[in-house]
């Protein structure tokens, strides 16, 4: 995934009901119903994949992201009209559940408005919460608490989540601290694996970056302090300080490149390529006998990495002082996103955008009109889909601007002003972005609805930079402000996110049903 790294704070707000939402509740409290405790026993015991049955099946028509029913119980061994729906109602030959299906919603063909998501049988307005996952968010702290790095989406809407924890579910071992875990959920918020990395006093690993790519396989980048064991044929050095692996669907480890560069949380994957961003100091860079360049050859560098899916190393670019705020891999390479940093005197520095863009054999690319703009340290976000790049970008005279590029053309941008922050940006495969962060002052999106100072947000626009839905949440009294860490979107009609709270311990992710 595209994963942004945006230093600042971030608020998160709902209209209404917000105390409910944001204060206490354990690991597993959920909004569809399902029984939290049955849900707790099945993730400690290693529960294998949950039934995704009740999540909306995909649209027959790529075009609409509208949710629908799968056919449920009862479909006919040909393919015709359902013999029995079971607890779902039968509508137009289709077993349909009519509590979420925006055609049929509370009743056959009673169907929503665009804009509208169905919920509990009823249309209403913009996004709703599907279900959230806590993980310790707790006022007075948890031992359930644990610090969420990363996650990730696969094609299916599975999340996939790279953490690390101390609690029951991650001391795995005799003698562990608790562990570095990578665990999924299905589209309902069933746990469909937890796979967990032990730590001790002198050694372990901790995954800080996750993506997933074919058959079930995903790749983690992480931390480690050696030499560690991951299994009978995998070891990391005494010297290595990260390591990037690959997982097979059955959690075995497919291949692991240990190294003594610094990690970073950023992982992304495209088609049978990887890249990654290693820090490191020592001049030449060499990594599985592949050296890698750099502007000047001296101080420490942060290294765009390409691997092979296989675990091969192709290529290593460095740049000298620009930080990694974001990665996303594209068709046609890679762009990675940051700032530099320039003495200036007197204990102060200049800072600039720096916006690299490499093709798939490392060669530098030019483009984006990002690149020279001066601005504010962490003020870049980056990402990709439906063939378009997006680059949010915050100068001291504009504020924030969100740049859509075809082609490392600019071809449009929207103007979005100083009255908030962005923490991250996301893409999905039709080419549509969206924005979380939180504001500065109170601001509407659309000119209708309207989040307070202190608030955070996650708005989805559409291609031509309009807003389709803005989703607002106000922190609670004793919360001071909430931390925006990350978005996500799925293959259909679900949107990711993923906050801190001030105060508390312990991290939640929810999960948006979206018109």
């Amino acid at each position: 995934m595209h994963r942004t790294v945006i230093g600042g704070l971030a608020a998160l707000a709902l209209a209404s009901t917000l105390h409910a939402c944001a204060l206490g509740g354990d690991r597993d409290a959920r909004s569809d119903g399902t029984d939290a405790g049955a849900v707790a026993e099945a993730r400690d015991a290693g529960a294998g994949p949950a039934d995704d049955a009740g999540a909306p099946a995909p649209p027959p028509d790529a075009g609409d992201d509208r949710p629908r029913a799968d056919a449920g119980d009862g479909a006919a061994s040909d393919g015709g009209p359902p013999t029995s729906c079971g607890d779902r109602t039968r509508c137009g030959g289709e077993c349909v559940d009519t509590a979420v299906d925006a055609r049929h919603c509370g009743a056959c063909d009673v169907g929503c408005d665009g804009g509208e998501v169905c919920d509990g049988a009823a249309c209403r307005r913009g996004p709703v919460e599907a279900w959230s996952i806590d993980y310790g968010f707790a006022r007075e702290g948890s031992p359930e608490a644990a610090q969420i790095h990363d996650f990730a989406v696969d094609d299916a809407g599975h999340l996939y989540v790279a953490g690390h924890g101390g609690a029951a579910p991650y001391r795995t071992a005799p003698g562990s601290l608790g562990g570095g875990f990578v665990e999924s959920f299905d589209r309902r918020g069933g746990l469909r694996f937890r796979n967990v990395e032990p730590r001790f006093e002198s050694h372990g690993a901790v995954p800080l970056g996750v993506t997933v790519g074919a058959g079930g396989r995903y790749y983690v980048v992480g931390g480690v302090t050696g030499p560690h064991t991951f299994d009978a044929t995998h070891t990391a050095p005494a010297d290595a300080a990260s390591y990037v692996a690959a997982y097979e669907a059955d959690h075995t480890l497919a291949w692991l490149l240990p190294s003594a560069l610094d990690p970073s949380e950023q992982i992304e994957g495209r088609g049978a390529r990887l890249y990654t961003v290693l820090r490191g100091q020592d001049h030449p860079v060499s990594l599985a006998g592949v050296t890698f360049s750099t502007d000047d050859g001296i101080g420490y560098d942060w290294y765009t990495v390409a691997l092979a899916t296989d675990g091969a190393v192709q290529w290593g670019r460095g740049s000298t002082e620009s930080r990694a705020n974001g990665l996303a891999a594209t068709s046609w390479g890679v762009v990675r996103a940051g700032y530099e940093s320039t003495p200036i005197g007197g204990g102060h520095s200049s800072h600039t955008y720096s916006l690299d863009a490499w093709d798939t054999s490392g060669a530098r690319l030019d483009g984006y009109a990002a690149l020279g703009d001066h601005g504010v340290p962490g003020g870049t976000a980056v990402a990709e889909g439906g063939g378009a790049v997006y680059v949010a970008v915050r100068t001291a005279r504009a504020g924030w601007t969100l740049q859509r590029y075809e082609g490392r053309a600019l071809v449009r941008e929207r103007a979005l002003g100083s009255d908030l922050e962005i923490a991250d940006v996301v893409v999905d495969a039709r080419g549509r972005p969206y924005l979380l962060g939180h504001l500065t002052e109170p601001l509407s999106f659309d000119g209708d609805r309207y989040g307070a100072a202190d608030d955070g947000f996650v708005v989805a626009l559409d291609a031509s930079g309009d807003t389709r839905w803005a989703h607002f949440l106000t922190p609670p009294p004793d919360g001071l402000y909430l931390r925006m860490e990350e978005v996500e979107v799925g293959p259909r009609d679900l949107v990711f996110f993923r906050y801190r709270l001030a105060w508390y311990h312990g991290e939640r992710i929810v999960a948006l049903r979206q018109p």
